[in-house]
C-alpha cells in the first residue's frame, strides 16, 4: 500500500512539475509581449502628440499670410482638430499636461488679435512644456522595457 502512495505523489509530482515547467515560460513570454505593446503605444503615442503641436503652431503662424476668408477658415478647423486631439489625449491632473492645456487656450486668441512676442513667448512656454513632457513619458518607456532603449 505505502509503495501505491509513493507511486501516486511521485507522478504527481512529475505532473505538476511538467505543467509549471510549460506554464513559466509562456506567462513571462505573454508579459514581454505585452511590455513590448505599451511600450510600443507610448511612442506612438508621444510622435503623434508632437506632429500635432508641431500643426497648432503651424496653423497659428499660416492663418497671418492667409487673406483668404476659406482658407483662413481652413486653417482655424485644422488649428481646432489638432488642438482638440491633443486635449483628448492628455491627463488633465498631471501638472505638466495641464499646462499644455492652458497654453493652448491661451494660443486661441492669436488667431484674433496676433501678437508676435506674444506668440512667440507662449509657443516658447508650450514647446518646453512639450519637451519636459516627452522625455518623462519617454523614461516610462523606458523603465517599462526594462531598461532597453
Amino acid at each position: 500500500m505505502n509503495e501505491l502512495w509513493v507511486g501516486v505523489i511521485s507522478a504527481t509530482s512529475v505532473l505538476a512539475g511538467a505543467v509549471i515547467g510549460a506554464l513559466f515560460p509562456w506567462l513571462s513570454g505573454r508579459k514581454r509581449q505585452y511590455s513590448e505593446a505599451v511600450v510600443q503605444n507610448r511612442v506612438d503615442w508621444l510622435r503623434i502628440f508632437s506632429e500635432h503641436i508641431a500643426k497648432v503652431l503651424a496653423e497659428v503662424e499660416a492663418v497671418r499670410f492667409v487673406s483668404d476668408r476659406a482658407e483662413h477658415m481652413i486653417c482655424v478647423r485644422k488649428y481646432y482638430r489638432s488642438k482638440n486631439y491633443i486635449l483628448s489625449k492628455i491627463n488633465m491632473p498631471e501638472p505638466k499636461h495641464k499646462l499644455i492645456s492652458i497654453y493652448l487656450n491661451q494660443m486661441d486668441e492669436q488667431f484674433e488679435r496676433y501678437d508676435k512676442e506674444k506668440f512667440h513667448a507662449l509657443r516658447e512656454q508650450l514647446l518646453e512644456v512639450t519637451r519636459q513632457m516627452e522625455k518623462a513619458e519617454w523614461e516610462k518607456a523606458k523603465k517599462e522595457a526594462g531598461g532597453k532603449e
